[in-house]
């Protein structure tokens, strides 16, 4: 399902790190990661905002202001 997808939701468990976000990037899909805590590995030399989307656990409030962003992000910028 992950490789068919445009976008992969990456939530925490029941701790914040998860093998989840490396399954949704090698299975090329456009990781939406919602998490406070979530510390990227190699943060410092990798960009991660320049190939995922992420939210604040706060969203889960909200989904429907999460959809609605995710519609508008333009074809050029998921090809990004």
């Amino acid at each position: 399902r992950l490789i068919r997808a445009e976008y992969c939701l990456s939530v925490r468990g029941d701790t914040a790190s998860t093998s989840r976000l490396f399954s949704i990037i090698a299975a090329g899909c456009i990781p939406v990661i919602v998490s406070d805590w979530l510390h990227l590995p190699f943060e410092s030399i990798i960009d991660y905002s320049k190939f995922s989307i992420r939210f604040p656990e706060s969203i889960v409030n909200n989904v429907e202001l999460m959809v609605n962003y995710l519609r508008n992000v333009s074809p050029d910028q998921r090809r990004l």
